[in-house]
């Protein structure tokens, strides 16, 4: 497998270091997770990540139609109850 070197790291670093402690893995392991996930983001075709987004509004829709209109729009902003 080939080796990487990184200069001039941005910020996002210290994000990451807290991201790869919190999942238990090392910074490299944290780093090479979110390449290949960027990768398989670049590959999928855009339709079906719409298609994706769809459905998940969807069942955001199914989930908040049952719950009273005051508690959907805490709901939505964060609040728990």
């Amino acid at each position: 497998m080939p080796n990487l070197s990184l200069r001039d790291v941005p910020d996002e670093y210290q994000q990451i270091k807290e991201i790869a402690e919190r999942e238990r893995r090392s910074i490299n392991q944290q780093i090479l997770v979110l390449l290949e996930r960027s990768v398989q983001q670049q590959k999928q075709p855009k339709a079906e990540v719409l298609e994706r987004i769809d459905r998940r509004s969807a069942s955001a829709r199914i989930f908040y139609s049952g719950v009273p209109d005051y508690f959907a729009e805490s709901l939505q902003f964060g609040a728990s109850f």
